[in-house]
């Protein structure tokens, strides 16, 4: 489907994912081949995107619904974050357990991670300049790449 087939246009859309409920924003809603109208697969890539960035640049601890999710919305294993942080997959996987927050320092060296998985492609196409000190500050980088990744979800639209 294209987005030349869409139907309705709703204002907002409560979306639940990562452990919380989102209010999406101009939802386009296509109708399928059996005439039901649907969310389209690039309409969900696109909330997918807006909640990614939105996770990824709260400066807050990763949850255990928000890893999951960017984990899913990334198609990265659990062995994978622990091989990144260089850890075992044990001591990980705790952080799945409901009510387990990822611990800070932690939390935004995987957010960095998840946004450059999800954006990358973003960045390659419009190369952004940031300041060596911003790089080392992990709040403020991460401050600036969810502007990034608002501007690319707003022109993927």
């Amino acid at each position: 489907m294209k987005r030349k087939d869409i139907v309705e246009i709703l204002p907002s859309y409560p979306y639940q994912t990562a452990g919380r409920t989102w209010l999406m924003k101009d939802v386009a809603l296509v109708r399928a081949i059996d005439g039901s109208v649907v969310l389209p697969g690039w309409e969900i890539e696109r909330m997918h995107r807006i909640v990614a960035n939105e996770i990824c640049g709260a400066p807050s601890s990763l949850t255990a619904s928000e890893l999951e999710f960017l984990c899913d919305a990334t198609a990265t294993r659990f062995h994978e974050v622990a091989d990144f942080l260089g850890f075992t997959k044990g001591s990980v996987t705790v952080w799945k357990r409901p009510g387990k927050v990822v611990p800070l320092g932690e939390s935004l060296r995987l957010k960095r991670w998840f946004w450059y998985k999800m954006f990358a492609q973003d960045l390659v196409k419009e190369p952004q300049s940031v300041s060596l000190d911003v790089i080392a500050d992990d709040a403020r980088i991460l401050e600036i790449l969810k502007g990034y990744g608002e501007s690319y979800v707003k022109k993927a639209s």
